[in-house]
């Protein structure tokens, strides 16, 4: 049995779908018994849990082999986001420990190796914390989301634009959620762990610039695309204009100067698996148009 968190989400519900492919028995966890129903019909049990809660999250972990988890995204106007996570983290802690699971797979992020990369600091705390347990886990530091380049979409379309707090031209690893979501069921299916903490790297077949991401956008469009770089110091009243906390939007600038600065970034104390999963086939699907012929 597999237990999965996060099937609501884009990584966790890519884990749960190839489990099942795979012909393994599944138990995902959801908050609300109706985001369940439909992984009832695929063949999935179903368990109602916060995973801030270590005693309902135990009971979900019930004879599990092992478990992919990882900690939610908080809402966008939330405060509290450092106290939020420690509390998910004590829990996850807590429940693990009153199991005999064989390995987690964790969801974590580039840049926990640092206290210093913004809202990436409570994955820095939760790779402490939980690595530091007796059961094996695996913290998956994936790259940048490519979807997070969803949020540009209108004003690429519309405008020929993409705004950014990203440097244009520093490559950085970026990765697709499918292809993470893809090595964590992988990784699930072969336990072996060696040692009581490994680190895997999730990235995308290669790095992209910002620059690179904006050629990508006009091939997709079939039209110049403009990358216009906005200083970071405006990203507190710009997010908060979009209805953000001003936590999160300090935090989500001081992440993106981490990675500006190259501090927050893939380190050698772990392995590095490239994905299938390209920028310009990324883009394509989200723009629902066929890609490029790779050359």
């Amino acid at each position: 049995m597999f237990v999965v968190a996060g099937v609501s989400g884009n990584t966790g519900s890519v884990v749960a779908q190839a489990l099942l492919d795979a012909k393994q028995k599944v138990r995902v966890i959801v908050r609300d018994a109706a985001k369940g129903e439909s992984w009832k019909k695929k063949g999935a049990e179903v368990a109602v849990a916060d995973l801030a809660d270590a005693k309902a999250l135990a009971r979900a972990l019930e004879g599990a082999k092992a478990a992919y988890l990882l900690i939610p995204p908080p809402a966008p106007g939330t405060v509290g986001i450092v106290e939020r996570a420690h509390k998910i983290v004590n829990a996850i802690g807590d429940a693990v420990g009153q199991g005999k699971l064989e390995q987690v797979v964790f969801l974590s992020s580039v840049g926990a190796d640092i206290d210093t990369s913004g809202i990436v600091k409570t994955l820095h705390s939760a790779e402490q914390k939980l690595g530091a347990g007796q059961t094996p886990f695996v913290f998956l530091r994936a790259g940048y989301f490519m979807e997070n380049h969803g949020a540009s979409v209108q004003g690429v379309t519309e405008k020929g634009e993409l705004a950014t707090f990203l440097s244009q031209d520093k490559k950085i690893a970026m990765v697709a959620t499918r292809d993470i979501g893809a090595l964590a069921a992988r990784l699930l299916l072969d336990p072996a762990t060696p040692g009581k903490k490994r680190i895997v790297y999730p990235v995308g077949p290669q790095d992209y610039s910002l620059a690179e991401v904006g050629q990508a956008f006009g091939k997709v469009l079939g039209k110049p695309v403009k990358v216009a770089v906005f200083p970071t110091q405006a990203m507190v009243p710009v997010l908060t204009g979009f209805g953000m906390s001003a936590e999160i939007a300090a935090l989500y600038q001081e992440m993106t100067e981490a990675l500006n600065s190259g501090r927050m970034a893939v380190q050698p104390d772990g392995e590095v698996i490239r994905g299938k999963v390209g920028i310009e086939e990324f883009l394509a699907g989200m723009l629902k148009k066929p890609a490029a012929a790779a050359h």
